[in-house]
């Protein structure tokens, strides 16, 4: 883009009587060439042609329907701000908005919609980490509007989760970005087919109002890890702000929307075990940003209880309910969120908090609590999931109960005939398997303690025939192997003309 077209560009941006459609276009424009004026002396000059006019437009009313084009020019102004290098330089072109542009994003948290608030709390974040020189007056007030963040919650909470009334609206009620809940209708006879494009086409052009950033949990999920880099970068300020996160965590994570604690307590007198998201909860995606956000606060948790396990004694027996809570209403299609928690837990297990876990040993070997029920957690977090109750229980195994060892052995010589994870999900479970034979053997009930004892010989015998009925399949795969990565590819757009060797061994017949 040369320098002509930039100045057509501010131009359009510039001028009032501008088409808002016209404005929204020059700024994608400008967010798509970013890169040609971001890199060497000439980024100094744009900056001091560009900065004035985002300043200038963010300062604008703040808009809350998703539609609006004045609500996507603002987006992509603020896409354009978070793209700017904020790094120090020798000549520092962005030190001196820096002050002015944290003020005013902090004001749009404060005001502005969540999809605007959210990119906001990280462009702060970049900035603060990358000009400490001249923001360490502003850190405190960004750390005391996150507080406020927390604080909220348990309000936003019962407006948003705990609310049973269905929408007025066809638009379903105010939600996170792209959460649109939308039933599809088995459609009339003769009515004309949709294509599955027309569809999405019809959800992404669906007018909804957004909430406020002060009042949305996808805002509040961007916070915890924010404020770990804001304590990684000013230290000064960790010992005062800790104080004041403790307790605000504490409340966060003991937050629970009154329909899941229905659905549990009704599952508990039943004595069966209820996980997902209970279907008197009507904003579904909702919930399933309000879990994200938990997650990451327990994440939050691991890292503080690393060096301030003191200020969260108190706290710390009450830790294994929250987990293993989570761990159940973790909606199927939050996977990222799981896998972040089972991470968390690990954490907490290595930093010595292990005998807490104690009384959740039961449920957290229910493979409904520890993987849920989702197909993209079952296939590929299960390794991840069982290696970190397996670290603890190995960790734990003098303390476990009779019941705790049988479950236990159950639940891994089950895992060990599983071929599906992968060789060392098996070893994994073998190790622990091998471990628990003491353990086992210092049970009073000697019949039973006999009894796990030969479980855990019988899976590992039945573990070696298999491998042994697949030994001369692996042989030969691996001469072929070897044969092909030593000769030139060949190609193999064709098909073989004969059956592959190993082919000629059935191992079902075995």
């Amino acid at each position: 883009m040369s320098a002509a077209q930039l100045e057509d560009i501010v131009k359009r941006l510039t001028i009032q009587e501008t088409e808002p459609k016209s404005k929204y276009e020059a700024a994608c424009t400008l967010r798509d060439s970013l890169d040609h004026y971001t890199n060497g002396p000439i980024y100094s000059h744009f900056l001091s042609r560009v900065m004035p006019l985002i300043i200038n437009i963010l300062r604008g009313p703040c808009i809350f329907q998703n539609t609006s084009l004045e609500q996507k020019l603002r987006h992509c102004i603020l896409e354009i701000l978070h793209r700017l290098p904020t790094h120090q330089t020798p000549t520092e072109p962005f030190e001196q908005y820096a002050k002015e542009v944290v003020d005013l994003l902090m004001t749009l948290v404060r005001n502005d919609n969540e999809e605007n608030a959210t990119l906001c709390v990280k462009i702060i974040s970049d900035v603060m980490r990358h000009q400490p020189k001249v923001l360490h007056d502003k850190v405190q007030p960004f750390l005391t509007l996150i507080q406020e963040l927390f604080e909220q919650m348990e309000k936003v909470v019962r407006e948003q989760l705990d609310n049973t009334a269905l929408p007025t609206n066809a638009t379903g009620p105010p939600s996170t970005p792209g959460s649109t809940q939308t039933n599809f209708q088995s459609p009339r006879p003769g009515s004309p087919v949709a294509s599955v494009t027309d569809l999405g086409q019809d959800l992404q052009q669906q007018s909804r109002p957004l909430l406020k950033g002060m009042q949305s949990f996808k805002v509040l999920s961007e916070c915890p890890i924010i404020v770990v880099s804001v304590f990684q970068t000013y230290r000064s300020i960790i010992q005062q702000n800790v104080k004041a996160f403790v307790p605000l965590i504490k409340s966060v994570l003991c937050l629970q929307a009154k329909a899941q604690e229905q659905a549990h307590s009704e599952a508990k007198a039943k004595k069966t075990v209820f996980t997902g998201v209970s279907p008197s909860i009507r904003n579904r995606a909702a919930f399933g940003e309000f879990i994200t956000a938990q997650v990451k606060t327990m994440s939050f948790l691991a890292y503080l209880l690393r060096q301030y396990s003191s200020q969260l004694a108190d706290f710390l027996p009450t830790l294994p309910e929250i987990v293993v809570r989570l761990l159940k209403d973790c909606p199927r299609e939050k996977s990222a969120a799981r896998k972040e928690l089972l991470v968390a837990i690990r954490h907490i297990i290595n930093f010595n908090f292990r005998k807490i876990f104690l009384p959740k040993i039961d449920e957290l070997l229910e493979e409904k609590t520890l993987i849920g029920d989702g197909l993209t957690v079952y296939d590929t977090m299960r390794p991840l999931a069982y290696s970190m109750l397996a670290d603890l229980i190995h960790h734990v195994r003098d303390s476990l109960t009779p019941d705790h060892i049988r479950k236990t052995v159950e639940v891994y010589t089950k895992n060990l005939q599983d071929n599906f994870p992968g060789t060392s999900f098996q070893t994994m479970s073998a190790k622990l398997l091998l471990n628990m034979a003491e353990c086992i053997a210092k049970l009073p009930n000697k019949v039973d303690a006999r009894h796990y004892l030969l479980m855990i010989l019988n899976a590992i015998g039945d573990k070696f025939a298999a491998m042994n009925r697949q030994y001369p399949n692996a042989v030969k795969l691996s001469k072929l192997y070897a044969q092909q990565a030593a000769d030139p590819t060949p190609e193999t757009y064709l098909a073989d003309g004969e059956r592959p060797e190993w082919d000629d061994i059935d191992i079902l017949r075995q």
